[in-house]
This record gives C-alpha cells, structure tokens and sequence, in this order.
C-alpha cells in the first residue's frame, strides 16, 4: 500500500509524516530501525515536531 494513504490511515498528516520519514531515513540502519518508521508505529504526535 502507498505510504501517503496508510499514514492518512493511521492518523497523520501525509506531508508531514513523508517528511517525517525523509528526514530520520538516512540514519536507519537497520531493519527494525527502518520499521520504526512505518505509519502504524510512529505516532502522530512526532511528525508535527519535524
């Protein structure tokens, strides 16, 4: 499923929760790390402050 529609699914804001994810990507280094980053295991809430 495409990223934008899941995020708006579980709550985010779809250009917020992207750039969410662009930004913390680079450091990801692993698989449960890029996981992590998933729109059904980051909260909402974390994405307003990027």
């Amino acid at each position: 499923m495409p990223q934008a529609p899941t995020a708006k699914a579980n709550g985010h804001e779809p250009h917020s929760y992207i750039h969410h994810v662009l930004t913390h990507l680079p450091a990801a280094h692993s698989l449960d790390e890029v996981e992590a980053l998933l729109p059904f295991n980051v909260q909402p809430e974390k994405c307003l402050a990027a």
